[in-house]
């Protein structure tokens, strides 16, 4: 099994959430439970960038790390951060980003 295969794997079977995003904060790429951790379906989430799913409060500083990680300055961030789910409910959970090589 190669590299990609296992990584495909790994990230659809996850138990936690998780999510590949482009520069323009839009989801690239959502796995199972991100998907039912938000109550959206893939296709929804794949519609919509992190920062529409994120609590106001916490925007500037979720989008501040997260172009600091773009731009090469820091290499991961992780914060606790609250998410609005499909029927508008905050929900408080650990994000961690990393930038892909």
């Amino acid at each position: 099994m190669n590299t990609e295969r296992i990584f495909a794997k790994v990230f659809q079977e996850s138990p936690v959430g998780m999510a590949l995003l482009g520069r323009d904060f839009r989801f690239i790429k959502v796995n199972a439970a991100f998907c039912r951790m938000l109550g959206f379906t893939e296709q929804e989430l794949l519609g919509l960038t992190s920062l529409a799913l994120t609590h106001p409060d916490d925007l500037q500083t979720s989008a501040e790390h997260a172009k600091r990680v773009f731009a090469d300055e820091i290499s991961l961030y992780r914060l606790e951060k609250r998410y609005i789910t499909k029927d508008k409910q905050p929900r408080v959970d650990l994000a961690a980003s990393r930038r892909a090589r």
